[in-house]
């Protein structure tokens, strides 16, 4: 099951190959006995590498399932020695990523050094979805998205701040008024982005005009725009916290009115817990804590 899930990751036999260290022939063997039990084709080959078939989505649904449950159970059993064992997957927003990735695989690492933590982004939209396909364990939401079926909550909230070029006469004062970005040029995420969704709410509600020059949905090429002087973006500080530190850019806090949001841990309904799950789902509040400084976060 392990291989077949690593197998329509990787897209690939060849690929596949190098991350199990298991040889062609014996994954083709894998994949050709699961075929024939089940009757059904579960891979499309094509030049282009191999693809889950309609059957064979179905059946990957059904084994991520059946591993999770088996790993929590294995971690149930081996946390009895005191030593806490296992994996946990955790999904955030990239906007949170930026600041949170690192500590929280160093944090578990020191800790629980048996443990492994995967980490992953999402877009806010998407994220109560891959958890409730059981694709992660634990996950990190906002309130810019409902929550229904999870169980959340609250860790810290953080303001947005314009972004742009250090030395910038807009970014002279300690702060900068909503009214002032009038028809100045930005550079956004596409809608649906729960960043956007609270600018376009603040902008309609203030009834100022808002000139959108590009919108880009990847925060790294966003903040190198910015940093080339195109214009100007709207994130929280503790995804340009390494290029303000560095000088690259400056930032300074929108008001009148605040932009905030509000991070949310969260759980899916219904599911059991493993023990290194419930572990990370601890850790994020005293984390939130800790990255008060160098995020700007208000911790809940």
């Amino acid at each position: 099951m392990r291989l077949f899930i690593e197998l329509s990751a990787s897209q690939g036999f060849s690929r596949a190959v190098l991350k199990t260290g298991v040889t062609q022939s014996a994954l083709s063997r894998t994949v050709k006995h699961m075929e024939t039990t089940l009757g059904t084709p579960l891979f499309t080959r094509s030049g282009r590498g191999i693809t889950l078939t309609e059957d064979g989505r179905v059946l990957h649904g059904a084994i991520v399932d059946i591993l999770r449950r088996y790993d929590t159970a294995i971690g149930e059993i081996r946390s009895t020695s005191g030593i806490l064992h296992g994996t946990c997957s955790i999904v955030m927003p990239e906007s949170v990523g930026r600041i949170l990735f690192l500590p929280l695989i160093e944090d578990m690492r020191h800790r629980h050094p048996k443990c492994s933590v995967h980490v992953s982004s999402a877009v806010s939209a998407t994220i109560a979805t891959v958890l409730e396909n059981r694709q992660a364990d634990v996950g990190i939401v906002t309130d810019t998205h409902p929550h229904t079926r999870l169980d959340v909550w609250p860790l810290a909230r953080e303001s947005l701040y314009l972004v742009g070029l250090k030395g910038d006469p807009l970014l002279g004062q300690s702060s900068v008024s909503l009214r002032k970005l009038a028809n100045h040029p930005l550079m956004l995420p596409a809608s649906p982005n729960g960043i956007r969704s609270i600018v376009d709410r603040a902008f309609r509600s203030a009834d100022v005009d808002m000139y959108i020059r590009l919108e880009i949905d990847v925060t790294e090429v966003l903040i190198d725009m910015v940093s080339r002087g195109s214009g100007y973006t709207i994130m929280p500080f503790s995804s340009i916290h390494r290029e303000i530190k560095s000088g690259r850019l400056a930032a300074r806090k929108i008001t009148s009115p605040e932009l905030v949001r509000t991070i949310f841990g969260a759980l899916p309904q219904g599911r059991p817990v493993s023990p290194v799950a419930r572990e990370v789902a601890r850790s994020l509040l005293p984390l939130a804590h800790r990255l008060r400084r160098t995020s700007r976060w208000s911790p809940i």
